[in-house]
């Protein structure tokens, strides 16, 4: 089960990095994790949440190769200026 938390403001805030909103670049990181298809949605549960460009990653995977390749994808992603990661491996 893939698990992509959303959330919304009335003026989004933007990432300073590229002007994008923060709303954007998070939906472009979900988008890049979920498209992957070595990763099993269905044993995914992370949350992706972004603050001035910076993405925040948190919940569990399966294994710790599905945790090194969602930090790969979304560090690609366009206007991300860093990553926290908060995944745990749980199982796997």
């Amino acid at each position: 089960m893939l698990i992509l938390s959303l959330s919304g403001c009335a003026s989004p805030p933007r990432s300073p990095h590229t002007g994008a909103p923060d709303g954007e670049l998070q939906r472009a990181v979900e988008a890049a994790i979920a498209d992957d298809t070595r990763l099993d949605a269905t044993d995914l549960a992370v949350a992706v949440t972004v603050t001035d460009g910076v993405v925040d990653l948190s919940g569990t995977v399966s294994t710790a190769d599905e945790v090194r390749r969602a930090l790969r994808r979304v560090s690609a992603v366009s206007g991300v200026r860093g990553v926290v990661n908060r995944v745990r491996v749980v199982g796997g």
